[in-house]
């Protein structure tokens, strides 16, 4: 197992508000729903859309260029739940955000 890597305050993750963020050169979205913050892969396993730029919609994050539409709950694609966006472990402490990408 990896060590967490701090990727942003806690400040910085708004409700319902994709952001963007790198670790190495993986292309992270962290997401908070619900007041939990989420981490998936910022690509879209569609066309490779960034998910960074979606919006969130009845606990789905959904891809602005296609409409494909993720489950927040484990990252599973609506369509075909065989279809899941790689989910990263997220720890938040003392105001920061961590993700484990290992």
């Amino acid at each position: 197992m990896s060590k967490p890597v701090k990727v942003a305050s806690s400040a910085q993750v708004k409700e319902n508000k994709p952001l963007a963020v790198r670790v190495d050169d993986k292309k992270i979205v962290l997401i908070r729903y619900q007041g939990q913050v989420l981490a998936f892969r910022d690509s879209c396993p569609h066309q490779g859309a960034p998910l960074s730029h979606g919006v969130i919609k009845d606990g789905r994050l959904i891809c602005m260029y296609h409409g494909w539409k993720f489950n927040l709950s484990d990252g599973s694609f609506t369509g075909n739940p065989q279809l899941k966006l790689k989910r990263f472990d997220v720890r938040e402490k003392n105001g920061e955000v961590f993700v484990d990408v290992g």
